[in-house]
C-alpha cells in the first residue's frame, strides 16, 4: 500500500523540537512493505492541515497523521480535520466517562480541559479507548487515516501495536508491496557503481539510490 505521513506542530516548524515521529513511521512502515510517497510537516494552522490532508486523501491509500491531538488549545488538529472532512466533533462516551472518572478520583472540575481529548471528528474510532493516550483512525473516500499522538514514545507504541496489525488487516494478506537491499561497496567511486549497474539489463521496476558514507557507497536496491 502507498501511504503519506503529516506531522503537525508549530515546534516542529520553528525547529524548536526535532521531527522523530515521521521517520520512525516510515521506517516501520516500509519494513512492513509499505511505500511512502510523501511526508510533511506543517504548522498549528488549520487551513494547511486541511489542505495537506484533503490532498493526501486524493493520491495514497493510507495517512499517518502526528501531532496536535492534546488538551491545550493550540492542540487544533480535531478541528482542522473537522473542518476539512466536514465531520462535526461528537464526544466518544467512553473517553468522556474515563475522563470524567480520573477526574473526580483527583478531585478536579468537570470543566477541566482534559474533556477536550474525548471530542472526535464524526465517524472517528478512537484506537484505545480506555487509556489516556490520545489517538483515533476514521475512514474518508475509502482512505484509512491515523491520527497519533505527537510524543514520540506514544506514537510508537501505537504504530508498532495498533496500526500496523490494522494495516495489515486492511491489506488483506496482499504481497509485500517494496522490499530494499542495502549493499556497502568500498573502493568505486559513486559514478562508476552507477555507470556498471546502468551497463547492466535491470527490470524497469527497479530502483536503485546511491548514498556516499565514507569510506565506502551504500547502494540500495528496491523492488
Amino acid at each position: 500500500m502507498i501511504g503519506e505521513i503529516i506531522a503537525i506542530g508549530d515546534e516542529l516548524t520553528s525547529g524548536r523540537i526535532m521531527n522523530t515521529t515521521s521517520g520512525y513511521a516510515a521506517r516501520k512502515l516500509f519494513d512492513a512493505g509499505h511505500t511512502i510517497h510523501a511526508m510533511s510537516t506543517i504548522g498549528d494552522t488549520p487551513e494547511l492541515i486541511g489542505e495537506a490532508l484533503l490532498t493526501a486523501i486524493s493520491r495514497v491509500d493510507f495517512i499517518i497523521v502526528t501531532g496536535g491531538l492534546g488538551s491545550t488549545d493550540d492542540d487544533i488538529t480535531n478541528v482542522a480535520v473537522s473542518q476539512a472532512l466536514n465531520r462535526p466533533t461528537m464526544p466518544d462516551l467512553t473517553i468522556l466517562a474515563w475522563i470524567r472518572e480520573h477526574l473526580a478520583s483527583h478531585r478536579l472540575s468537570r470543566n477541566n480541559p482534559l474533556e477536550k481529548l474525548a471530542w472526535l471528528p464524526g465517524g472517528a474510532e478512537s484506537l484505545e479507548p480506555d487509556s489516556r493516550v490520545a489517538g483515533y483512525q476514521l475512514v474518508h473516500d475509502d482512505t484509512p487515516i491515523f491520527f497519533l499522538p505527537g510524543v514520540p514514545e506514544e506514537m510508537k507504541d501505537l504504530m508498532t501495536r495498533i496500526v500496523l496489525p490494522k494495516l495489515m488487516a486492511w491489506q488483506e494478506g496482499a504481497i509485500l508491496q517494496t522490499v530494499q537491499r542495502i549493499y556497502k561497496v568500498f573502493g568505486l567511486a559513486e559514478s562508476e557503481i552507477n555507470r556498471r549497474i546502468k551497463a547492466t539489463d535491470l527490470d524497469s521496476e527497479i530502483k536503485i539510490g546511491y548514498y556516499p558514507v565514507y569510506p565506502d557507497v551504500h547502494v540500495s536496491i528496491m523492488v
